[in-house]
């Protein structure tokens, strides 16, 4: 398996999406259609660049001890190294709704979005939405930003199926009531990235212009600023987009740092810096980022079941093999 493959897999996955989109359309006569089933779709359709552990099907709103996540998957991206970079994924709709767009950021009033956020940390992994944007043409008006071209090779022609880590969406969700309806959906739409892009290579991966640069320094300093490959070429794309948002937040940089196990994970010591995400971003995303897959899933690799607790909060496991 190579990037190459991998690559061309996500871009199978969001075209099967976008191909069961439009089947809805045909057949329903209106743009509808089911996350669960998107998402079902695009597992199958990336297999066996992606290996897929289905739990038994969990209650997204929740048992009575616990209150659910509604998160799908954890994904896992895995290294021949040995390194992964794991992500707590929740799908979301891109809807229209009349002639504005949604995305349900503050479904039961933020409960989901605080309830991902805090399984996340459960699992040590960021929490990242899949946005199912449908096909283009759902979204001829919707554009990915100043960048955006009539050109097929346009952002938007592959964003059938964006990333969007959690804590950017928390923040539109907190602003959007200031904003003017819809705009918290576009701008979602805007700071995701295409799925397939996190696999694509010829992108290389992008320049971190981070506001803790000056309190940084060694191994950490050297991810930031220099390319990167693997599973920490997901991770710093990931990261990016996050400290892309906090360079327009108006909080000082920190120059607190908090050491982590450096024996499970890639970086031990990491910057505070909460901006207005109201968590430590740096540890939020790069907690993700280990030098070996966790206990569990090497259990679950020799044949073992998934542990109860972890069953209790996905409906599953998504294996991307990363070289």
């Amino acid at each position: 398996m190579t990037n190459l493959d991998l690559h061309a897999s996500l871009v199978r996955g969001r075209q099967a999406v976008e191909a069961y989109i439009v089947e809805c359309r045909d057949q329903l006569g209106e743009y509808t259609w089911d996350e669960e089933n998107a998402t079902d779709r695009l597992i199958h359709a990336v297999y066996p660049a992606a290996r897929y552990i289905p739990f038994k099907r969990n209650q997204e709103g929740g048992t009575p001890t616990s209150s659910g996540t509604g998160a799908d998957w954890l994904w896992w991206w895995l290294s021949p190294t040995g390194e992964c970079f794991g992500m707590l994924v929740q799908a979301k709709n891109l809807k229209r709704i009349g002639k504005r767009w949604a995305v349900d950021l503050e479904y039961a009033k933020r409960k989901q979005i605080i309830d991902l956020l805090n399984a996340s940390d459960l699992l040590e992994v960021p929490a990242v939405y899949a946005l199912y944007c449908g096909d283009p043409a759902y979204r001829p008006d919707l554009t990915c930003g100043e960048g955006h071209t009539s050109d097929t090779l346009d952002r938007c022609h592959r964003s059938g199926v964006c990333a969007l880590p959690a804590l950017i969406a928390s923040q539109l969700a907190t602003f959007s009531a200031l904003d003017p309806p819809g705009q918290a959906a576009i701008e979602a739409y805007q700071n995701a990235i295409p799925l397939e892009d996190l696999a694509d290579t010829s992108l290389g991966t992008p320049v971190v212009h981070d506001l803790n640069l000056r309190h940084i320094d060694g191994k950490l300093l050297e991810f930031l600023t220099q390319p990167q490959a693997t599973a920490r070429g997901i991770a710093k794309k990931i990261f990016e987009m996050v400290s892309r948002m906090r360079s327009g937040q108006f909080a000082l940089a920190v120059s607190e740092h908090r050491r982590v196990d450096e024996n499970a994970f890639v970086f031990a010591n990491l910057p505070t810096d909460r901006g207005h995400f109201g968590v430590p971003y740096f540890d939020h995303v790069l907690r993700g980022l280990r030098r070996q897959p966790p206990d569990y899933l090497v259990a679950m690799a020799g044949g073992d079941d998934p542990p109860a607790w972890l069953s209790r909060l996905v409906a599953g496991i998504a294996l991307f093999d990363v070289v």
